[in-house]
């Protein structure tokens, strides 16, 4: 019995966590986050006021089991709001070209994105699941990879989903 049970479970963790057959682009995007990297950062003042203004930090993004997902730790510290960290995991959502992720942060948030290419080849994250009462319902993510190895990103957030202003903006290098 123990052993008909051990190998259905793990028949079902080897079919759940399998690649997907043919999410090559959704396998490149997510090699394309592994490694250590420097950050440079900021926040607008549109959505942090007096608290806007330049941070930097390091985040370390691996696979994790059978390249299934991407896990990123990031640390980062802001001149006007303090220290930032973030936990991410990107994952196949299983159609190719879209990932998940999954954000937490050290000031006690949590959110799910969906994600997928848009009509200039970045990769644009929307909100999976709005929390209510958050103090911004909704927010977007736009990520370009550019041919020097970096990643920039740019995060707009919004209440009511159309009119967005700007949040927080960087770059990625390798280190």
């Amino acid at each position: 019995m123990k052993s008909a049970m051990s190998k259905t479970m793990l028949a079902t963790c080897l079919t759940l966590c399998a690649p997907i057959a043919g999410a090559d682009i959704t396998n490149q995007t997510l090699a394309r986050f592994v490694g250590e990297w420097h950050m440079d950062l900021m926040v607008h003042e549109e959505s942090f006021g007096e608290h806007a203004g330049p941070g930097s930090g390091t985040m370390v993004c691996n696979w994790g089991l059978m390249e299934s997902w991407v896990d990123c730790q990031m640390d980062s510290l802001y001149e006007g709001l303090g220290a930032y960290a973030l936990k991410i995991v990107l994952y196949r959502l299983g159609k190719d070209g879209e990932i998940g992720a999954f954000v937490t942060n050290n000031w006690g948030g949590g959110r799910l994105y969906e994600g997928g290419y848009n009509a200039d080849a970045e990769l644009e994250f929307g909100d999976a699941w709005v929390e209510p009462g958050r103090k911004w319902q909704h927010q977007r993510t736009v990520y370009s990879f550019h041919d020097d190895g970096s990643i920039r990103f740019a995060i707009d957030v919004a209440n009511d989903g159309i009119n967005y202003i700007p949040h927080s903006s960087g770059v990625y290098r390798r280190q």
